[in-house]
């Protein structure tokens, strides 16, 4: 059996986010498990293909299973087109654990389709999530209110003032974890649009999942994008979203969104990514 650790949302090496991707001929889920845990890494993709035109896959962070994950997918599909399993130009089904997301692959980019956007709860006490987030309430909001949304997975989007205040963000990860919980959050998706070089920047924490904090989160992205949308900052369809986000782990990440369909909004989420090793499982 085949792995690969992969650099996503990156075309350079270190950069982006590292995801661990195995081939498998079948799924082991307590193998999964563990050998996500051996690798450490924030996600490992696991796939299996299913079809011509169709692959099984299933995401593991250190601790546990989940539905989704974008980064991953951008590096599972970054080995399927280096080892010639797919081809440039054309659109693949991924089947995940949150149904049937269709996977574009353009001149090497990879840009995936995420799940139907959904709101969720507003937050009801911004003075705690300040307090979580170790900033002041003064720096979260102004016109926009945190809100959980998900186009895959559920994420609060806390939008900050400032780049400044952004940087700053300094989570108790204990009570984050424990705030994750309460509310059924994937992650805390903390951004601003205060950029000069992009459309926004982001920093995301999962520490529920063991992921203190990401360099590049892919459904999230996907998430704020929706979100902005839907509070009528973003208006334009087809046309590239560009988020940064990782700089604060020395990892920097570009990840591109796309709104489709003004009738009935969905989300693209993409990039290119980076092979940084690969080698074979011997049990």
């Amino acid at each position: 059996m085949k792995f690969f650790i992969v650099d996503a949302f990156t075309d350079v090496p270190f950069g982006g986010n590292p995801a661990g991707v195995v081939l498998v001929d079948e799924m082991d889920e307590s193998f999964m498990q563990l050998f996500a845990r051996e690798l450490g890494y924030s996600e490992t993709a696991f796939v299996e293909r299913k079809s011509d035109s169709s692959f099984h896959v299933r995401f593991f962070t250190p601790n546990t299973e989940v539905d989704l994950c974008g980064h991953a997918t951008i590096a599972a599909f970054t080995v399927l087109l280096d080892k010639g399993l797919v081809e440039d130009g054309r659109s693949y089904i991924m089947k995940t654990g949150a149904g049937d997301i269709t996977v574009h692959l353009t001149n090497g980019r990879i840009m995936m389709e995420q799940a139907p956007p959904s709101l969720g709860d507003h937050c009801e006490d911004v003075v705690e999530l300040a307090g979580l987030l170790g900033i002041e309430v003064s720096s979260i909001g102004g016109a926009l209110p945190p809100r959980a949304v998900s186009t895959g997975l559920m994420d609060l989007m806390v939008p900050v003032m400032s780049k400044l205040a952004l940087d700053v963000i300094n989570p108790d990860m204990k009570a984050l974890a424990a705030y994750q919980e309460k509310h059924g959050l994937a992650g805390i998706h903390a951004f601003t649009l205060d950029v000069t070089d992009a459309h926004a920047c982001s920093r995301n924490f999962s520490p529920l999942y063991g992921i203190d904090e990401e360099s590049a989160t892919g459904t999230a992205s996907g998430a704020m994008t929706y979100y902005l949308y839907h509070y009528g900052v973003l208006t334009e369809f087809d046309e590239e979203f560009r988020c940064l986000q990782g700089e604060s782990l020395q990892r920097p990440s570009v990840i591109t969104t796309r709104l489709t369909d003004p009738a009935k909004p969905r989300v693209r989420v993409g990039g290119t990514g980076v092979i940084i090793s690969e080698g074979i499982i011997r049990i």
